[in-house]
């Protein structure tokens, strides 16, 4: 007994030994690992003005912020899940080894041996989770404090020899010979980024990838709106919107942006073309021109689901004069026959004529299963018009404030060639930006009002966030059209991309339909023009979308997404790379 005593006190000592020593000494060394690898692996491309720190929740803020910080760092999740690995194998060997020590000193131990084999699995994945989820919070904790101490020690230094009057901001953009970089941030601070030239840079570390422009975006908010002007790297920092200081720049940032634009097509337009009145509104000046842009789009639309009943129409009056026709040609075939083959035998090849009048009459059936499946399309596709109808009317008069999507910011007007751009409390200057350069593309593509008003918004998107060289994952993720813009990709899988845009920027629905049917000859145009209207109207709806995204959902995985990729003859989810 005095034996079995020793024993247990020396298990329980191991145990204290496993808690105090062993797990918190990898812990610690885990975690010095993962700070060496935020500081000094170059892997991360710089996450930039896409990511916004939305107003609101400090703490879901805090978490936003380390998420975006994590998932930037694919090397560093590899580093913290091996050492979380390593953790729980520790944990498992101890466990082993006590359990076979308890075993051979209990009598009839083999009965208690499973609930403690259990509560030892428990114990592991515990450690496990926890290890994982604070080795990356500590040292993402470390990076970011000591960040913000390099931000502040290092902002007098950046600031000297950058511009902050606005005016000399304008005049060095206008007279820039290449593409401004912008730095979104919420106070000064953002001048060190500038300086340091990140966006230049291929890959950073961690660090400086992530957690700097995290940090620079979090900070209190600048309220005046203070913009500068790094000379040394051609790049303008903005702080905050502020109406009658940061708007004009941001005009200027996007038409640097459309005339140095990568994309020739674009950059060719800009130049041939007289740039666009762009006029900031509140919502009471805003309203109206909403109304107009959404009347607009809604009689776009009614006109081309009009276009298709009118082509299905056609089709359905063609098969019923075939089969008007056939039923005459088979009742004239058995008249003919039942005189010259039946009630008299003037005919040597009665037999195959036979033949000939059971295959017409199988023709005909076909052919009149073939129309009743048309006339059964035209009466759905009716019905849809008639139900995108009523919701029109249902949502005329519904409020400015419940308006979603691009239209809530911006708004291009054709007849007036001009831009209204709506102010809107606490939005990040980058979504100003984005959204002008947005509607200025669907100025510089005539406004795209011959194409398929989903493949207008869609290649839109895209252009407009390629401008600021995101991934085709991030345009996705922060797309506010992600899946009209999803959608134009699935198609840039089969269609050169040059082809598209060309089509785009000339404004030419013909053009951009024969290069569908080329690289798509197995799917029906048409059909690919209904469901693509579906989808619009389920992002513009007012009332949210019929696809709400669900805790797990992603915008990548959107149902519509995949039914769209599936229907093209596609994988349904397409391998996104950063």
């Amino acid at each position: 007994m005095e034996h079995k005593n020793i024993l247990d006190g020396g298990l329980k000592y191991s145990l204290k030994k496993l808690f105090t020593l062993w797990l918190p000494a990898v812990f610690i060394f885990s975690v010095f690992i993962s700070i060496v690898y935020i500081f000094s692996i170059e892997e991360v491309a710089y996450l930039g003005s896409s990511f916004n720190v939305a107003t609101g929740n400090f703490w879901g803020n805090i978490l936003s912020v380390f998420f975006s910080a994590a998932g930037a760092s694919d090397g560093l999740i590899i580093i913290v899940l091996v050492c979380s690995i390593i953790l729980f194998l520790i944990v498992e060997i101890f466990s082993i080894i006590r359990l076979f020590k308890l075993r051979k000193i209990e009598q009839h131990g083999g009965f208690k041996m499973l609930p403690r084999f259990l509560v030892a699995q428990v114990m592991g994945i515990g450690v496990f989770s926890a290890s994982f989820i604070l080795i990356l919070a500590v040292s993402l904790g470390v990076a970011f404090v000591y960040g913000y101490g390099d931000l502040r020690m290092s902002v007098k230094e950046a600031l000297r020899g950058s511009i902050s009057d606005d005016q000399e901001i304008i005049k060095n953009i206008q007279q820039s010979s290449s593409v401004i970089d912008i730095y979104d941030a919420s106070d000064e601070a953002g001048v060190v980024l500038a300086k340091r030239n990140f966006k230049k840079k291929d890959k950073l570390t961690a660090y400086e990838g992530a957690v700097l422009p995290l940090l620079v975006k979090f900070k209190r908010k600048d309220p005046e709106g203070t913009s500068f002007f790094v000379p040394s790297t051609n790049s303008v920092v903005y702080t905050n919107f502020s109406k009658d200081r940061t708007d004009k720049i941001i005009i200027e940032l996007a038409f640097n942006n459309l005339k140095y634009n990568p994309n020739p097509i674009a950059a060719s337009s800009f130049e041939k073309s007289r740039k666009p009145l762009v006029t900031y509104l509140d919502d009471q000046a805003y309203a109206p021109y909403v109304k107009k842009k959404k009347d607009e789009i809604n009689k776009k639309m009614l006109s081309d689901n009009q276009a298709i009943i009118s082509s299905s129409e056609e089709i359905v009056s063609e098969c019923i004069a075939n089969d008007a026709a056939n039923a005459k040609l088979i009742a004239q075939q058995e008249s003919d026959y039942q005189k010259n083959c039946i009630a008299e035998v003037n005919y040597s090849n009665c037999a195959e004529f036979k033949q000939q009048v059971n295959e017409n009459k199988s023709i005909s059936r076909e052919s009149a299963a073939v129309c009743q499946e048309n006339k059964t399309a035209l009466a759905t596709q009716r019905k849809e018009v008639e139900e995108v109808r009523a919701e029109i009317e249902k949502t005329a008069s519904s409020a400015l404030e419940e308006q979603e999507g691009e239209l809530a910011a911006g708004s291009y007007s054709p007849d007036t060639q001009s831009v209204y751009m709506r102010i809107i409390p606490d939005q990040d200057a980058f979504r100003y930006l984005s959204t002008l350069l947005h509607e200025l593309f669907h100025h510089y593509s005539r406004g795209g009002l011959e194409l398929p008003t989903f493949i207008n918004e869609g290649i839109t998107e895209y252009v407009t966030y390629k401008s600021f060289k995101l991934s085709d994952r991030e345009i996705a993720d922060v797309s506010g059209y992600f899946k009209e813009a999803q959608t134009f990709m699935a198609l840039l899988e089969k269609i050169p991309e040059q082809e598209i845009m060309t089509a785009y920027f000339t404004n030419n629905a013909k053009m951009f339909e024969t290069s569908f049917k080329k690289a798509f000859p197995e799917v029906d145009y048409k059909t690919f023009l209904s469901k693509g209207d579906a989808m619009y109207q389920e992002t513009y709806e007012v009332t949210g979308p019929t696809f709400n995204l669900g805790f797990w959902d992603t915008q990548i995985d959107h149902p519509a997404v995949r039914d769209m990729r599936i229907f093209l003859g596609l994988e349904a989810v397409k391998a996104y790379t950063y």
